[in-house]
């Protein structure tokens, strides 16, 4: 027993569960922007994904529970985070949709800035 316990451990701390967790679109404007979270054993990132046209990109990978919201005004993405967030990886313009990160808990929504779906 003991020596089929010890591959089988080995085995979950080197697999990630890859599969979108809790994951919310929100759509407007003909862009889709898709957040959720990947669980990788030891740490679970949240990912923010754009879509248009038919493509998707990747626009933000950042620390788990600093992302609270997306709102979609335009042409523009506004990603609202906590003060200080632990930002992996982020994407400026891509799509011809410019991506913003707003850390001020400040920001009113204003009408047709798109829908969230779960």
């Amino acid at each position: 027993m003991k020596r089929t316990a010890i591959p089988l451990i080995a085995l979950l701390f080197l697999t990630s569960c890859d599969r979108h967790l809790d994951e919310k679109i929100f759509t407007a404007n003909g862009i889709t922007v898709s957040w959720y979270r990947i669980s990788e054993i030891s740490t679970i990132h949240d990912f923010v994904d754009l879509t248009r046209w038919g493509h998707t990109k990747n626009v933000m990978e950042a620390n788990t529970d600093d992302i609270h919201d997306i709102v979609i005004m335009g042409d523009i993405v506004i990603i609202k985070t906590n003060h200080h967030p632990l930002i992996y990886s982020l994407v400026a313009l891509t799509l011809q949709t410019s991506i913003r990160v707003d850390s001020s808990n400040n920001f009113i929504p204003q009408k047709n800035m798109g829908s969230m779906t779960k």
